[in-house]
């Protein structure tokens, strides 16, 4: 047949997994994620990182800081900045993972849907607002979300096919998440379940309670980890509880990527039920979306022995994961979460890859898409969802003053990143801003107001708060005393003018 093996048609050629298919979905991903990578400056927690970057291997090996993260990310960012010479690399580092990570959807997409349609996945999370976010971030999500997804995978691969390699792949992925994140153990929990008791016979169980016991083994200094930095868990730590609210955001957030809608610090000054009406249109319109997908995915995967494991890991292990962190004390943050991108973006993939058959399918997938540019291009574009830039801080304080003047900021967290971008000759000092701190917050403005002279004039710096936030009434209480005059506020730091 004349062209028959060598010159396949599409349809075929997407079957066999054309590769310059994926290639083209890779580097959409990569350019959706570099894409003015450092327009803003770094927050407060990736300066934090990119400092602990710096100290000594066996510091990090330790885990001897107060994060209550793991060290392998910490690792991984301490040789990427030696190596490269540059604190940068932070966001690079996280971007290269959110764009490898496609790969593996594309593999996971091959096996629940088919080689044929397993782009579709790899397509959504390229383009995922969600995704995007944290892979432009300089810090630890990115590489939890990759491990995640390594683990999610091999469990669909072990459905089918419970061999070593099968093993050993989720084995891998399930040490490298819990090194990342502690926030992996649920999910991996979940995940090992499901594999021990989808797997086809006796002899596959039989690795799998293997590796099990290798994983474990494996983990224990993980979790003599874990028990240090939970001992050293600062007091007055704030701590988001999880509600039916967080539960309705949560899942939002994998369409709208906090750029949909009322943005996060507009959220944090309204009431449940102004937040709610105002975001209702997104709601409303991302909900039909996702019934129709939902309704073509159950049709798609009814067969499938992947059907169950992928609904409980989309439906019922955050709410689980939610409601325990509140029972724990350790409270809920959507970014602990962030592996529920992946079976989301399975999930409407095997709803999508029915537009080849049914215009209604194909109409809601192009309604998703076109709900991720709109998230995607407003997180690039629209400053109404801006987020802390420190560099911007400093900048707008130098181009005021000549000469260096002392500031006071609330917060030495803040104040360790403003300083990251300050030149050296800048004065910077600081205060505790909890309630509970109160001998050592007095203490500290003491020092700072002896250190001047009568009449000389200084700023005043607080990260923005929110009418609620616990830490404000402390903050207004100093401002108050200092006879402090708002002045501007800009990348989320609010600054004020006094004088001694």
């Amino acid at each position: 047949m004349i062209g028959g093996s060598e010159n396949p048609q599409p349809a075929e050629s997407l079957e066999r997994g054309n590769p310059w298919f994926l290639l083209a979905i890779v580097l959409l991903a990569f350019a959706l994620r570099a894409w003015n990578l450092h327009g803003e400056g770094f927050t407060a927690d990736e300066v934090s990182e990119v400092l602990a970057s710096h100290v000594p291997v066996v510091s990090m090996l330790l885990d001897e800081d107060d994060d209550q993260f793991p060290p392998l990310y910490r690792l991984a960012l301490g040789l990427s900045v030696r190596l490269t010479g540059s604190d940068l690399t932070a966001r690079w580092l996280s971007v290269l993972c959110g764009t490898a990570v496609i790969f593996v959807v594309w593999g996971a997409g091959a096996e629940l849907l088919g080689k044929r349609d397993g782009w579709w996945p790899a397509l959504l999370l390229a383009t995922c607002p969600f995704h995007i976010h944290y892979s432009r971030e300089g810090r630890a999500y990115a590489f939890f979300f990759f491990f995640c997804c390594l683990a999610i995978w091999a469990m669909l691969r072990l459905l089918r096919n419970g061999s070593v390699g099968n093993w050993c792949l989720l084995a891998a992925g399930s040490l490298a998440a819990i090194y990342t994140h502690y926030f992996a153990v649920p999910l991996l929990a979940a995940v090992w379940l499901i594999s021990l008791l989808g797997v086809q016979n006796r002899d596959a169980r039989l690795r799998g309670l293997i590796a099990a016991l290798c994983v474990t083994i494996g983990t224990l200094p993980a979790f003599y980890l874990l028990r240090r930095a939970m001992l050293d868990f600062p007091v007055g730590k704030l701590v988001s509880t999880f509600d039916v609210e967080a539960l309705g955001y949560t899942y939002m957030l994998l369409v709208s990527g906090f750029t949909l809608g009322p943005s996060m610090r507009e959220l944090r000054t309204l009431s449940a039920s102004e937040g709610i009406a105002l975001f209702l249109p997104w709601i409303a319109t991302v909900g039909c979306v996702l019934l129709v997908l939902s309704y073509y995915a159950l049709q798609r995967l009814r067969s499938s022995r992947g059907l169950l494991p992928l609904l409980f890991l989309l439906l019922f292990l955050v709410p689980a994961i939610g409601w325990s962190g509140n029972l724990a004390g350790v409270g809920f943050v959507y970014r602990y979460v962030l592996w529920l991108a992946f079976p989301f973006v399975l999930w409407v993939a095997a709803g999508a890859a029915c537009s080849k058959s049914s215009r209604l399918a194909m109409f809601a997938t192009v309604a998703l898409l076109l709900l991720n540019v709109i998230a995607v291009g407003n997180g690039y574009m629209n400053p109404r969802y801006q987020g802390e830039d420190f560099r911007a801080t400093a900048r707008y304080l130098t181009s005021q003053q000549k000469e260096p003047r002392p500031i006071l900021v609330a917060s030495p967290y803040m104040a360790q990143a403003l300083r990251y971008y300050l030149p050296e000759d800048w004065e910077v000092d600081s205060f505790p801003i909890f309630s509970q701190l109160e001998e050592p917050r007095e203490k500290r403005v003491a020092e700072f107001l002896a250190s001047l002279d009568k009449g000389e004039p200084y700023w005043f710096l607080s990260q923005w708060l929110p009418k609620d936030d616990i830490r404000r009434q402390t903050r207004d209480a100093i401002r108050e005393r200092l006879a402090s005059e708002f002045i501007t506020e800009v990348g989320m730091m609010e600054i004020y003018k006094a004088v001694r």
